[in-house]
């Protein structure tokens, strides 16, 4: 419907130049369509590599280091009484 041409072709070379036009156009717009679709199925592929990946192995960085937490009343009394060592990062000793 979109493809349709206000004159018709006298001859056989307007025939022809109208009939490659029109699949000049159909052929640029599926080219189109078919990049925009790679470049989506690429940018999805990424996200999900990326998904499960440390900040150090896909180039980030923190913007400062962080630091201990500080005291507060409400944890005042929270200690590591059994000695679990992946708790020493969270808890003041």
């Amino acid at each position: 419907m979109a493809l349709k041409s206000g004159d018709k072709p006298a001859d056989l070379q307007g025939v022809l130049e109208t009939l490659s036009t029109k699949m000049g156009w159909v052929l640029l717009v599926l080219g189109f369509m078919h990049f925009f679709n790679l470049f989506i199925f690429s940018k999805m592929r990424q996200r999900v590599l990326l998904q499960n990946a440390l900040p150090e192995e896909i180039g980030l960085r923190l913007l400062k280091l962080p630091t201990a937490p500080r005291e507060l009343p409400g944890t005042f009394f929270i200690r590591n009484v059994n000695s679990i060592p992946a708790w020493r990062h969270f808890l003041v000793e």
